[in-house]
């Protein structure tokens, strides 16, 4: 691809990300912005990260790349680097100087973005550059130690005053050195519930051993990365992708997120215009979000953020569209109360007097929740259209444009 493809990356970052060191030091030498972001936030050494390009890395270090910058979302280049398993590129970010305790914003913090990823070694590399090792990270490293052995585990309902335990499908030792991110939580009297094991048990030295019974032929052990990590593992990765071309732009990735929904919830609009020049449909009704058939809109009306409407609605969003019960984006703007929301979308909408399942319509809905100003704005809008006015709604009474 052309660099003409990626309209909303830079030469440097795109060169970066696919590896060419030759274009990434003739991009430096002409002067390119090292640490330029992308509407993700990313720059070029997040790219490179990501990739595990090592040589390009030292580059970008060299001329003068943040190793702590972090995404939109909240995520560092060690932290891809360490998902990914790139074991020389944690190593480069470490060197220069990466915070090992920087935390996301869904606070993942490096090592248990290598936990996840099954890269247990990086782990350990993380580990003793500094990071800080939590309880919960400690039972998703000791998983992914078992799972990079090759090993189905899981994890068994803990017993009233037991330590937590583990079934694993036949006996294993590790090497010194395996457990010691964690050791000091295993071996600890601190903590509430100890991660001590009681089907591997923790013996002499630093290795576990066996305990019958194994983990059932039946039972298909628990995967790395955790299924439900895809509410906590940031979103701008594949948004990334998206504008890359590497990743189609209206279909989720592979924990199921859709990169232009995550952009409107986020309320980041320079992200969603982004997308959206990259191909997005402004109409899609994820199969996830506020509501079932709820539209980007509809999602976005939630959160009230202006811009990601108008973004959206620009880009030819349907002001209009239901969902199944009949809710529209005005009308979940009024119930929550977002008046600019609402008066943007009120001037854009051809049913300001549209109703729900339960016969409700915005102006009702302001008034029941006790939104005021939102109830003026839609009688000035309905006046606007030649509506008439309607008095008595339900719950007041009185007219809703009377003051409170």
């Amino acid at each position: 691809m052309t660099v003409s493809s990626f309209p909303n990356i830079s030469a440097l970052a795109i060169a970066a990300r696919q590896g060419d060191t030759a274009k990434v030091l003739s991009q430096l030498e002409q002067g390119a912005e090292v640490d330029k972001a992308s509407p993700c936030g990313w720059t070029a050494l997040t790219d490179a990260a990501r990739k595990g390009h090592s040589a390009i890395i030292r580059k970008l270090i060299g001329h003068g790349s943040d190793p702590n910058v972090a995404a939109h979302d909240g995520t560092t280049p060690l932290m891809l680097a360490a998902l990914h398993g790139h074991t020389d590129a944690v190593d480069i970010l470490l060197a220069a100087g990466a915070n090992p305790n920087l935390e996301s914003l869904n606070q993942c913090t490096a090592f248990e973005y290598a936990a996840q990823g099954g890269h247990p070694h990086i782990a350990r590399r993380v580990h003793a550059a500094g990071a800080v090792v939590r309880e919960h990270e400690a039972i998703l490293y000791i998983r992914s130690v078992l799972a990079s052995c090759g090993l189905r585990c899981t994890l068994l309902p803990a017993r009233t005053r037991k330590p937590t335990r583990w079934a694993v499908d036949e006996p294993i030792s590790l090497v010194p050195g395996d457990l010691l991110p964690v050791q000091h939580l295993i071996l600890g009297e601190s903590l509430t519930q100890p991660t001590l094991l009681e089907r591997i048990e923790f013996c002499s030295g630093e290795s576990f051993q066996h305990h019958p019974p194994a983990l059932p032929p039946d039972v298909a052990g628990l995967p790395l990365p955790d299924p439900q990590w895809r509410y906590r593992n940031g979103w701008s990765e594949p948004a990334q992708a998206v504008l890359h071309g590497e990743l189609p732009p209206d279909d989720p990735d592979s924990n199921g997120l859709l990169p232009l929904l995550e952009a409107t919830r986020r309320g980041h609009a320079k992200l969603v215009q982004a997308l959206l020049q990259a191909g997005a449909n402004p109409n899609t009704r994820p199969k996830y979000g506020l509501m079932r058939e709820a539209t980007l809109l509809m999602n976005g009306a939630e959160t009230g953020n202006s811009a990601v409407l108008e973004t959206l609605l620009n880009a030819g969003a349907d002001p209009d569209a239901q969902s199944r019960t009949g809710w529209t984006a005005l009308m979940i703007a009024s119930a929550r109360g977002h008046l600019n929301a609402v008066q943007l979308l009120a001037h854009h909408t051809n049913a300001l007097d549209a109703k729900n399942a339960q016969g409700q319509n915005a102006l009702q809905l302001a008034v029941d929740k006790g939104f005021p100003q939102v109830a003026r704005a839609l009688i000035r809008a309905q006046n606007q259209q030649g509506i008439p006015k309607k008095t008595g709604q339900p719950g007041k009474g009185t007219d809703p444009s009377s003051k409170p």
